[in-house]
């Protein structure tokens, strides 16, 4: 428990450092991309720099050292999950979402992203579901990952695609405390979950 009392101190001051954050009320929350969400209690929102923008929307309660939820409402055609800055040459172009894309694909680009982002190799998927989520047919995706810093971490994807367009959650936080602790939390997020027009 000392070790998670430290990593929730390197979360409150990274939070505190960057300056770029901003509550989430609870309230019903427009996403964008038509998709809007419900939480049951106030988050804090990555407010990334101007010309940074990215293709999804980071919540975190005690920090993304120590967990976060990514929101993306509606990634296209040839987007990247995580990165939009370009070819890295050491490393190639980032794995881009298709819409032809079938659940186990997903899952594959999750760990793709996941892996070339985060420095994650130990990346493994625990399980595939199917699951309603936006009132459609959609998919659970379950898997734990070590990133650079060697702390195992559990996480969890719940989506579905709709117009060709992928509506994704990605939680994940520390195996150990903040994966758990907040998965309900999470849970009643993507329960709340609503696409309007698609």
């Amino acid at each position: 428990m000392r070790r998670v009392r430290l990593l929730a101190l390197a979360g409150l001051l990274l939070l505190a450092a960057c300056g770029t954050y901003e509550i989430v009320p609870a309230r019903r929350i427009d996403l964008g991309g038509g998709m809007s969400v419900e939480p049951r209690r106030e988050w804090n929102r990555h407010v990334p720099p101007a010309g940074q923008g990215k293709p999804h929307l980071s919540w975190t309660l005690d920090g993304p050292v120590l967990h976060q939820l990514l929101l993306f409402p509606g990634l296209g055609d040839g987007e990247a999950l995580f990165e939009t800055g370009g070819v890295d040459p050491r490393r190639g172009p980032p794995p881009v979402y298709r819409s032809a894309m079938t659940p186990n694909d997903i899952a594959e680009l999750i760990e793709a992203s996941m892996t070339r982002s985060l420095g994650s190799p130990a990346f493994r998927l625990n399980a595939l579901k199917a699951f309603a989520f936006a009132g459609a047919p959609g998919f659970r995706i379950e898997f734990a990952f070590a990133g650079r810093d060697e702390i195992e971490r559990e996480g969890v994807a719940i989506g579905t695609v709709r117009g060709g367009r992928l509506y994704l959650l990605i939680h994940e936080g520390t195996a150990l405390h903040h994966f758990g602790r907040y998965l309900p939390e999470v849970e009643a997020i993507a329960a709340s979950a609503r696409i309007a027009g698609r």
